[in-house]
């Protein structure tokens, strides 16, 4: 069981389920946030505003030396494709993706491209486990129902259906 973690901003903890002792990832004096790992497990990508706006990067796990920036212009939420080929990452209303390639010497990047844009984009997505489609939470907020059903003691309702036949 784990008692705590350092939630302080720019501290990502990465817990390793076999000594059961979550350990400091990243400490910076940054924003750092939304982490996640390749699906081999070798590498995470997180968000990070140490450039003056959120950027996604790149380090390996467990932690070593090296660290690449993914996004070029802006970019927030990375998610690994499932074949750990490639990232996707929101750009403002955009959904980028950045090719992948893991190298002896760390990773190679290709160049971020835009897969689509969808204006008022909601917080929350994901990706299938075929890489090839999202489910995005809609960017407005639903309208409020403008009708409520209340029902009260709808157990003797059964009972007596039930009793009926």
């Amino acid at each position: 069981m784990i008692d705590s973690f350092d939630e302080r901003p720019g501290h990502l903890v990465a817990f390793d389920g076999g000594d059961r002792k979550p350990e400091p990832f990243v400490q910076t004096e940054f924003d750092d946030r939304y982490p996640h790992f390749s699906p081999n497990g070798r590498w995470i990508a997180y968000e990070s505003n140490e450039s003056g706006q959120g950027e996604v990067y790149i380090r390996p796990f467990p932690p070593s030396a090296g660290k690449w920036q993914v996004s070029t212009g802006g970019g927030r939420f990375p998610i690994w494709n499932p074949n750990g080929e490639e990232i996707f990452y929101r750009d403002g209303d955009a959904m980028m993706a950045v090719d992948v390639v893991e190298t002896e010497a760390g990773i190679t990047l290709g160049n971020p491209t835009k897969l689509f844009e969808r204006e008022g984009q909601g917080w929350g997505w994901d990706v299938a486990s075929d890489g090839q489609r999202f489910v995005i939470e809609p960017g407005e907020p639903s309208p409020a129902p403008t009708r409520l059903h209340l029902i009260m003691n709808w157990t003797e309702e059964l009972e007596r259906l039930v009793s009926t036949n």
